[in-house]
């Protein structure tokens, strides 16, 4: 990659690969005009999680990248520091871009947040003071306070399953 820039270097990958920028787009999930952009050289300094998919699918070294891109040392050897960006769920037939566990992991905990969060709104709220539960029948008001207690108990098993599937994750990344 001497004297290359970043642009010069995904767009020679990628013909090399004998892709399109929409074809790499969907491989890497990344917005067709962000791949433009970083071929064109309008898009200098692109995130790091992008910079690794991109490394994954055109088989580039993501240091190397990192370094073109005007990261850091501290940037880039915090971005490398665990290993995660080599930990990936490879696309199959239902799933098309590859999924980085390092994503996979905060998604989750984003995830289990709001569902967390959410559980205690449903806990905490009286919904017999909303005009639109005031506004129905008794019967329709039954129907409504069932489907929310069954709503509740849902989301009630997805943060424990959310919690399991965290911590199994979690497990995964530390058996170092």
């Amino acid at each position: 990659m001497n004297n290359k820039t970043l642009s010069e270097i995904i767009k020679n990958a990628r013909i090399k690969k004998d892709i399109s920028q929409r074809e790499l787009s969907r491989q890497t999930g990344i917005d067709n005009n962000t791949i433009a952009k970083i071929e064109n050289g309008s898009r200098k300094k692109p995130n790091a999680l992008s910079l690794k998919k991109l490394a994954f699918v055109l088989n580039l070294e993501l240091s190397e990248l990192l370094v073109l891109s005007g990261y850091t040392k501290n940037d880039i050897d915090l971005i490398l520091e665990k290993d995660l960006n080599e930990i990936v769920v490879l696309p199959n037939e239902n799933r098309k871009n590859p999924i980085f566990l390092e994503n996979m992991l905060n998604n989750n905990k984003n995830s289990l947040l709001f569902k967390i969060s959410l559980k205690e709104l449903l806990d905490k709220s009286d919904f017999s003071v909303l005009d639109s539960f005031k506004s129905k029948n008794k019967s329709e008001q039954k129907f409504i306070l069932e489907e929310l207690i069954k709503y509740k108990d849902n989301n009630n098993q997805e943060i424990k399953g959310l919690e399991e599937h965290i911590k199994h994750l979690e497990e995964m990344f530390n058996k170092d």
